[in-house]
């Protein structure tokens, strides 16, 4: 039987994909430099590296094949990843595991961090911020290996590149520990990790039980603990949202990029303007009195004497258990006395790296 020719890519190719991520590894966490000496003489230099095909250079067993592509298209850049040797052979043992749009947005990823390094700028996740979560999830039925599932999902989706590493891992404590809520305690007979472009979600069919019921316990263990974590450690980047849903519990978890982000997530938002603030009142409708949570976009630009109106706005949420304020570049000045005259309430930088040390 004739084997099926490969569509290889050209040597100039694979040198542009390995110089656009700095001839380092696109896998995540993976910082393997792939070019360095050899010591076969004083010139020579090892290449360790591997220009990957995202989408299948052969015929239909390829890994990720797809059927429509031409051969141009199967040896252009567009259809390459720089890998190392390791993380090259991973990706295509495990084609289920890593699709072709997740291997995309690695590509994308690593080429931003490349380009921060070029330029000596200090990488941080608000590099990213107009990135995409690479689309994955995993679904569970008993507790069995969760740790190690949740974990990859996480990570494949690049929480750790576009939200910070800390924000994944804290992340991560709590889907083990929600999960394992839900099985013990709830009778759930399934638990759902999902990760969208924008937005980390998880869902079970178990009792409702609001996570954020026990999130204020003086000795909070578990998914208290965890979920207490998350919002008190990252709530100026992050914010939460429980809702019990056609017999699910979904717990939503959003990275910040814009007001838009909040308000869409919370159907207890509102958005206030400057003329509010002279009012006193509201242009929006308010959120009903029933709502538990309750977000207020302030508009951009804030300065020390709005506060006194912002805490006016806020003083008629009191029967809310909890009051985000969205913020957009303001000074420390207007941070602290926020702090001081309105001590209860949440405050949300958009985006935080505007504010945040």
């Amino acid at each position: 039987m004739t084997m099926r020719r490969r569509d290889e890519f050209k040597q100039a190719t694979k040198d542009a994909l390995a110089k656009r991520v700095g001839y380092q590894c696109s896998y995540p966490g993976c910082r393997a430099i792939t070019v360095g000496p050899s010591t076969e003489s004083e010139t020579s230099s090892s290449n360790i590296g591997i220009a990957c095909h995202i989408y299948g250079a052969g015929g239909p067993q390829s890994p990720r094949f797809q059927a429509q592509l031409t051969a141009e298209e199967k040896k252009s850049p567009g259809n390459g990843i720089w890998m190392c040797a390791i993380h090259g052979k991973l990706i295509d043992d495990d084609e289920v595991r890593f699709t072709g749009p997740m291997l995309k947005q690695w590509r994308e990823i690593a080429v931003r961090k490349a380009s921060c390094r070029i330029s000596r700028t200090e990488w941080s996740p608000v590099k990213l911020k107009d990135v995409d979560l690479c689309k994955t999830d995993c679904t569970i039925f008993a507790l069995v290996g969760e740790n190690k599932q949740f974990g990859d999902v996480l990570h494949d989706s690049c929480v750790s590149d576009v939200w910070g590493e800390a924000v994944e891992d804290a992340i991560r404590d709590v889907a083990i520990e929600v999960a394992r809520n839900a099985f013990e305690h709830g009778s759930a007979t399934r638990f759902s990790l999902q990760v969208t472009s924008s937005q980390i979600r998880m869902i079970d069919d178990g009792q409702e039980f609001d996570p954020f019921a026990c999130i204020d316990i003086p000795v909070a263990n578990g998914g208290a603990a965890a979920l207490g974590c998350l919002v008190n450690k990252f709530g100026g980047s992050i914010v939460c949202e429980y809702l019990f849903e056609g017999g699910q519990n979904i717990l939503k978890i959003s990275f910040i990029r814009s007001k838009r982000d909040v308000l869409s997530m919370y159907p207890c938002g509102v958005e206030a303007r400057f003329a509010d603030f002279r009012r006193l009142e509201l242009s929006t409708s308010p959120p009903s009195q029933g709502c538990r949570r309750v977000v207020i976009a302030l508009p951009d630009y804030i300065s020390p004497s709005d506060v006194g109106s912002v805490a006016s706005i806020v003083a008629r949420f009191k029967s809310a258990d909890a009051v985000y304020l969205v913020i957009d570049r303001v000074s420390m000045l207007v941070l602290e006395r926020l702090a001081a005259i309105i001590p209860n309430v949440t405050i949300v930088g958009v985006p935080p790296a505007h504010w945040q040390g």
